[in-house]
């Protein structure tokens, strides 16, 4: 953690591996905060330069040396460091580059982005970075994902394209991650409209931030491909002009087909091929009906045909949601073998698909079921290309192999002097419309767990529906299978939902977070023990706290940022441990308004200090160490929480104003370790092994109320 003795010990080493590798090492030592997340702390950020040939563009490949307190960090982010310490390596034996590069290793990322910060506001060198490569992680093994990059991306993800051997990347996760409150430190220098990439993997999630982010669980395939995928760009651009690599060209819309080859193109081109599209399914359409191919009544049943179908393919793996989902208390992202049930899904999407087929075997025609949903297909891409250009791949993709599979047929059928037959652009436009579904279906694991089933499925629509004049063709010819197909997947999907259901959900390889928290007030000298769960749905009580010996009633814990967090508590007996202070410098009131200097400072060197202000507060701004905390933004009238990492033994001084004539308190609360007492080994033996430390860990909360009348 930012601060800790550790944080110094691997401060020091990454000087030392970087000067021997031939870089020019310095520490940027500062204080910075983060108004959106109201954090602040002491930073030490590594940055090690090495000067190219020519010099005229500068690369920064970041990573940052900081972990949360229960995390060993062997890959978030030892990934990034140590990938960032063998790429150094690797180009000292390599022909120098042109440009320059900066190595930034940033400090208290986990506190709020606030090494970056610090750099990016601060440091000279921030000027001078044209291009950014950051290695993150969500997890300790999966795919270095280009998750996230800028908005003019054309000509860098071309680069991405030709430089990285096995590129993962997709517009649409770049557009969720900008609507998400997630961020990394490339999340600063992205504000600052610096181009560059952002990597990223996210297997095995439930070790994230946990006492099991160690080397044993680490994947080395991982850390390999985040280093290939870093040295490899670095080669690329190491030797390019880079003055203008965002090339005011745009942005562009990308997927990869199993991490082969990047498919890209121009974000400008998806609004007119979808239109164009769209507009030549509707020009089908009038000829069919002029033709007198489809009749209004086979439209009518097309359109029926593609509702049920919606339904019961949605439908069907609703029904799952209770046996898959309400199961245990599992979290979205923490299922440890989500297959079984994710097979489910599939075959009751399927299900859905075959008996709609064959209830609208004899209503409808495969012409017009065809131009029917092909036409939705080209009026969904055409849609999200107005509103979320990067997901119009979903649909403009498979909407583009129906055309080419279509030229195929229509060049078949005028060589034969036959009736159009759908064929290759059937199967063509469903096997891109399957891939890219089951992409992002696969993608929902991180966010949705089974007991959103039906959303699940939802992302499988269009599959779904390009299934559908497949399956209508298919019992065209061999309906006496219909029956025999129904019933082999509805008993294989009981068999595989039922099998889901007996695995075990927590192991000690993949322990449920679970942490021990003793609080203790200063004043009053009451003290209690008490469990922080962080998979407890809301207003709910943790399974825990009877295995674990709490039988007193559950009270909503003070000091979390959770709606409704109810904790038992263990009453113990104070152990009087030092607390944080707090000296008033001065107090003083004009012109309406309440001046309030003040000194903040940690009784145990703890990795965190925490101010707080329950009351409706009158708090106009804050300042720590002349630094603003809550920005103009602020509009006060509502609680804070004002984290301050790294604090160990340094004094803070602070300047609050306020209105005049308001008296309010300040919780001031510190994180340590937790005693050494019976009662805290007892905890310790009691805590299941399948459970175990995430985030800020076992600690110890000491707090004081400081009133200010």
């Amino acid at each position: 953690p930012s601060g800790s003795e550790a944080n110094k010990i691997i401060r020091d080493r990454i000087v030392g591996k970087m000067q021997a590798r031939g870089f020019d090492v310095s520490l940027q030592k500062d204080f910075a905060c983060q108004q959106k997340w109201a954090a602040c702390s002491n930073i030490e950020n590594i940055i090690a330069v090495k000067k190219g040939t020519v010099g005229n563009s500068t690369i920064m490949l970041m990573s940052h040396y900081d972990s949360v307190p229960a995390s060993a960090a062997a890959t978030d982010d030892g990934f990034g460091v140590a990938a960032s310490l063998e790429i150094a390596r690797a180009l000292q034996s390599s022909t120098p580059m042109k440009n320059n590069l900066i190595i930034l290793f940033t400090d208290a990322e986990e506190i709020g982005l606030l090494g970056a910060e610090a750099f990016a506001s601060n440091h000279p060198l921030a000027a001078s970075v044209d291009l950014l490569i950051n290695i993150e992680s969500r997890g300790t093994s999966g795919q270095s994902t280009m998750f996230e990059t800028g908005t003019r991306n054309n000509k860098l993800l071309d680069i991405f394209k030709t430089s990285v051997k096995r590129p993962v990347a997709n517009s649409l996760t770049y557009e969720v991650y900008k609507r998400m409150p997630n961020d990394t430190d490339y999340t600063v220098f992205k504000e600052r409209d610096i181009p560059g990439l952002n990597f990223a993997s996210t297997g095995s999630a439930i070790r994230y931030h946990s006492v099991l982010d160690d080397l044993t669980h680490m994947d080395k395939s991982t850390l390999q491909q985040h280093g290939e995928n870093a040295l490899n760009l670095l080669h690329t651009l190491g030797n390019m002009d880079l003055t203008d690599i965002a090339g005011r060209e745009g942005s562009a819309t990308y997927f990869d087909f199993y991490s082969i080859l990047l498919v890209k193109w121009p974000s400008f081109l998806n609004i007119p091929l979808s239109a164009i599209g769209l507009l030549v399914l509707i020009g089908l359409f009038i000829g069919g009906f002029r033709g007198k191919a489809i009749t209004p009544l086979q439209a009518v049943w097309s359109v029926g045909g593609i509702i049920t179908a919606l339904i019961a393919s949605i439908g069907l793996p609703a029904l799952l949601a209770f046996p898959l989902g309400f199961w245990q208390d599992l979290h979205p992202i923490y299922h440890p073998n989500p297959w079984p049930g994710k097979t489910a899904i599939l075959l009751a999407c399927l299900i859905g698909v075959l008996v709609t087929a064959r209830i609208f075997l004899r209503k409808v025609s495969l012409h017009s079921l065809t131009l029917s949903i092909w036409t939705i297909v080209a009026a969904i891409s055409l849609a999200t290309s107005l509103t979320i250009s990067g997901a119009s791949y979903i649909a403009l993709a498979p909407l583009f192999a129906f055309f080419l599979g279509l030229s195929i047929d229509y060049y078949k059928a005028q060589k034969r002097y036959q009736p159009l037959e759908y064929f290759y652009s059937l199967y063509a436009g469903f096997f891109v419309a399957a891939y890219i579904s089951f992409y992002h279906f696969h993608l929902l694991d991180l966010v949705l767990n089974f007991d959103m089933s039906a959303a699940k499925a939802a992302t499988l629509s269009i599959a779904t529906l390009t299934l559908l004049p497949i399956a209508h063709s298919v019992y065209q010819v061999r309906q006496k299978n219909f029956r025999q197909h129904t019933l082999t997947l509805s008993a294989t999907t009981a068999i595989i939902t039922a099998f889901a259901m007996q695995i075990q959900t927590f192991s000690e390889d993949e322990p449920d977070p679970l942490n021990i928290l003793y609080v203790e007030d200063a004043r009053s000298e009451e003290a209690y023990f008490t469990l922080e769960h962080y998979l407890t749905p809301r207003g709910e009580t943790s399974k825990y706290f009877p295995i674990m010996g709490f039988t007193e009633e559950a009270q909503a814990f003070p000091f979390t940022r959770r709606q409704n967090d109810m904790r038992p508590r263990m009453t113990v007996p104070s152990q009087r441990l030092p607390a944080p202070t707090l000296d008033i410098i001065s107090d003083q009131e004009a012109d309406g308004m309440r001046t309030i200097k003040f000194n903040i400072k940690t009784g145990r060197a703890g990795t965190a200090l925490f101010m707080q202000i329950n009351e409706t507060n009158p708090l106009k701004s804050l300042n720590i160490k002349n630094v603003d905390v809550l920005g103009s933004s602020w509009k006060g009238g509502n609680p804070i929480q004002v984290l301050v990492g790294g604090a160990q033994d340094d004094i803070f001084p602070v300047l609050l104003t306020a209105s005049a004539g308001e008296n309010f308190s300040i919780i001031l609360i510190e994180e340590s370790s937790l005693p050494d007492t019976p009662e805290a080994k007892q905890l310790l033996t009691t805590r299941p092994a399948y459970a175990n430390k995430i985030q800020r860990g076992d600690r110890s909360m000491v707090y004081v109320e400081v009133p200010l009348n």
